[in-house]
């Protein structure tokens, strides 16, 4: 089943990687479970994702949100 994808997880990731983050650093930045964050760091479907954990995210790495986002949804088959 496809799934919709509207966060760069990779870029999310990779940022991560140098300042030396992980999911529960970002969970505790962001007020989110480090499950959830887990589950969007591992792919899951973002479909359903409201506006309020990628703005989150971007507060949390200190980046403008529009960097984090990708333009068109991208479709993962």
């Amino acid at each position: 089943m496809p799934k919709t994808h509207f966060l760069n997880i990779e870029l999310i990731k990779g940022i991560m990687d140098e300042r030396g983050l992980n999911a529960r650093d970002l969970a505790e930045c962001t007020g989110y479970s480090e499950r959830t964050i887990k589950k969007y760091l591992g792919g899951a479907d973002q479909s359903r994702l409201t506006i309020k954990l990628p703005v989150k995210i971007a507060d949390a790495l200190n980046m403008p949100l529009a960097q984090l986002i990708y333009r068109k949804k991208l479709i993962i088959e």
